[in-house]
């Protein structure tokens, strides 16, 4: 493995840069802890290089992605994108886990909406949420394809997207507007229709406060209600993994 060259120096990206690539074979990853990630040491991963990429496909787009390609002799051939989730933002990394460690090259990427969908420079800029609803996505797809043929010498023999919620929108864009992009895809509760979304989404809002607009429940009773469920019912339904591990 220590010839590969892991500083991304030979790869061209249209549109994009390599910000930072590195070789990781201890079987071991640590991401940085964001809003779904607590931060926690990923273990059992097979040798790969990381690539962490900004990609500008107009002026004011700010996407960022990562690329995990599985050393040479442990991928399987095969490229899986993987999907995001609610407002986007931030890089789902058990996702990229759940791939690499099938022998997959995996990318997954933040939509373009960091620091938050609803700060004020996404939601008054219509290229971010094209970005965020269909241009990112897709462009990522293309990045990622390019980078493996060029890391690998050869193109992946199949590509496949995997993605719940904002990612099973994200699917359904996806074959909808580039039928070709993918030799499949699994969509799991796709965000498709997002005016009725939104709309409950106020619905529940409106729900959950008093008469005089105040929220019925403080965020000390929202934790105290979670903690109370998640310990009652863990384990009569095995428990779910953490959201890094």
């Amino acid at each position: 493995m220590k010839n590969l060259r892991t500083d991304g120096s030979h790869i061209k990206v249209e549109n994009g840069t390599i910000t930072s690539c590195e070789f990781i074979d201890s079987g071991s990853f640590t991401p940085q802890a964001n809003r779904l990630c607590l931060g926690e040491e990923m273990t059992g991963l097979p040798p790969f290089s990381r690539m962490v990429l900004n990609l500008k496909p107009t002026p004011k787009s700010n996407l960022n992605m990562e690329l995990w390609l599985p050393a040479p002799d442990v991928w399987n051939g095969r490229f899986l994108a993987t999907g995001n989730g609610g407002p986007g933002g931030v890089i789902y990394y058990y996702m990229l886990q759940l791939g690499i460690q099938r022998g997959f090259a995996t990318a997954n990427i933040d939509l373009g909406t960091l620091p938050s969908a609803n700060d004020i420079s996404v939601i008054e800029s219509p290229e971010k949420w094209d970005d965020f609803g269909n241009r990112g996505m897709h462009v990522m797809a293309e990045v990622s394809k390019s980078i493996i043929e060029q890391y690998y010498g050869r193109p992946a023999r199949y590509s496949y997207f995997l993605g719940g919620s904002t990612g099973g929108q994200q699917a359904l864009v996806e074959v909808q507007r580039y039928p070709d992009g993918f030799n499949g895809v699994i969509a799991v509760a796709p965000a498709g229709d997002r005016t009725h979304i939104s709309a409950e989404f106020l619905w529940n809002l409106r729900a959950m406060e008093t008469g005089d607009g105040t929220p019925m429940f403080t965020e000390e009773d929202t934790a105290r209600i979670a903690r109370t469920v998640i310990e009652k019912y863990r384990v009569q339904c095995g428990g779910a993994p953490g959201i890094c591990s």
